[in-house]
């Protein structure tokens, strides 16, 4: 070879190299040239986290994998910073879909997708039912059934304990013309009161006396007693299971139309004033947190030491009726269907929203679902850093229908399951591009209740109680 030929082949390469090793390097620190913008753009990525896993995920219609068989995780990286399609689907599952876009340099995450089944299968668990109360600790049901000895002509019930661990039914009462009025479980799922009102029939068979009753059962004795005496408890009084296992309290309207409370032993006798003119009142473990009729907001226990906890009074609407919360150790109060939250930075109360039904706090306590008949929103409690982004006080718009919705239950801390007239919804909060919205199941006038602990849906309707397969 030519010494001038070796020197164009030497210049040549040198070129080659300067040209191509830049390219290479910059290739392979994720620069791409995008023919769409006519720029080299530096390339980002998704990363999904997926229930179930091994999930297959679509970009613009085209497969790139699936998620992972351990932790349901698929990373897809040098993507080009734009606007993605991006659907992800398994047999059997209903698909989420939604439009995302890549940053430059940046990953952009959806850690928290859950398919939801084609089709939620339930088992019969009871039939003839008239109600049923989960306990708190989630282990047992109460149902109330319609009985098949009752007296003759009088309409007849029974209550049955039902115990989800081993699935055993047990009696615990049987009753004939008297109405459940309501059903109070203690917070350590051992007690329960029942609230009746009994009536007594002429001989013409119409009421001719009607008047308020109480049992008292004890699940591990299993005894049904009437120990709280009808005469001593009036109509209206509500009560409540006292912190103290051998006391129950018991809330009364006085003549100004504000609570007193007060405690007494089971056997109705000598009850004491514990707290009095209050506007509302919540107990929560040994504490009572109540609303004074000058709008300051205070805690006491039961040794009788008070403490004010807002630095200002809360500013009261006459003839209002007020309601106290305490979930997930955050404080609730609502005047009629104002929602107010007590923020302990400020020490003070902040309004939620002004046409407030229900409410629900998530079971990390870090967001507030809150509804009325057609429309749902979230509050966020804590500020939120991850995907979403959100700061405390911030709201999502949830859903409005035309149909009343109701019955609401946090699913995890990033999903919600309710209903929709007959049909059982199950929704998202990642509100980037829009809020997915799955149907789950359909149910004539139900009755619903998830057991988080289960993961399981309760569901009553024509008298069946129906239980929904995990999920």
């Amino acid at each position: 070879m030519k010494k001038n030929s070796k020197k164009i082949i030497f210049f040549v390469c040198c070129a080659l190299f300067v040209i191509l090793a830049p390219t290479v390097l910059f290739y392979c620190q994720g620069y791409r040239f995008d023919f769409e913008t006519k720029k080299i753009v530096k390339t980002g990525a998704f990363y999904f986290k997926v229930l179930p896993r091994q999930a297959q995920v679509y970009l613009n219609g085209k497969i790139q994998g699936k998620s992972d068989f351990f932790f349901g995780a698929i990373l897809i990286e040098n993507l080009l910073p734009k606007n993605y399609r991006v659907r992800i689907e398994r047999q059997d599952y209903q698909s989420w879909e939604k439009n995302l876009t890549v940053n430059e340099a940046e990953t952009t995450e959806a850690k928290n997708i859950v398919l939801p089944p084609e089709k939620l299968g339930f088992d019969l668990l009871g039939q003839q039912v008239i109600n049923f109360w989960f306990s708190p600790d989630g282990r047992k049901i109460i149902f109330q059934e319609k009985s098949t000895g009752a007296e003759k002509n009088r309409e007849g019930w029974s209550l049955v304990l039902f115990n989800l661990e081993n699935r055993t039914k047990t009696p615990l009462v049987d009753k004939a013309g008297a109405d459940i009025l309501d059903l109070r479980w203690s917070t350590e799922s051992e007690r329960v009161i029942v609230i009746l009102r009994t009536r007594e029939l002429g001989k013409d068979g119409k009421i001719v006396k009607e008047q308020e009753s109480s049992l008292l059962i004890t699940l591990p004795l299993l005894t049904v007693e009437t120990k709280i005496d009808s005469l001593f408890l009036k109509e209206g009084d509500t009560p409540y299971f006292s912190p103290n296992n051998q006391k129950f309290l018991f809330s009364r309207k006085n003549k100004n139309n504000l609570f007193t409370l007060y405690e007494s032993d089971f056997e109705g006798k000598f009850p004491k004033i514990v707290l009095d003119n209050l506007l509302a009142f919540e107990i929560s473990g040994r504490n009572i947190y109540w609303l004074a009729s000058d709008g300051f907001f205070k805690k006491s226990n039961f040794d009788g030491q008070t403490q004010t906890i807002s630095l200002r009074p809360l500013s009261l609407k006459e003839n209002a009726s007020y309601q106290i919360k305490i979930l997930a150790s955050k404080i609730f109060i609502s005047e009629e269907k104002k929602l107010f939250f007590f923020d302990d930075n400020t020490g003070n109360f902040s309004e939620i929203s002004a046409n407030v039904d229900h409410f629900l706090v998530s079971p990390e306590g870090k967001k507030l679902c809150f509804w009325n008949e057609f429309e749902a929103g979230i509050f966020f409690l804590e500020e939120e850093i991850s995907q979403l982004a959100k700061k405390t006080g911030e709201k999502i718009f949830l859903t409005r229908f035309s149909e009343k919705v109701d019955d609401f239950f946090w699913w995890n801390e990033y999903y919600l399951i309710f209903r929709v007239e007959n049909t059982l919804k199950f929704i998202e909060t990642d509100d980037r591009d829009h809020l997915q919205i799955w149907d789950l199941a359909r149910f004539s006038g139900p009755k619903v209740y998830f057991n988080f602990k289960e993961r399981k849906l309760y569901i009553l309707s024509g008298g069946d109680l129906f239980s929904s397969n995990r999920f």
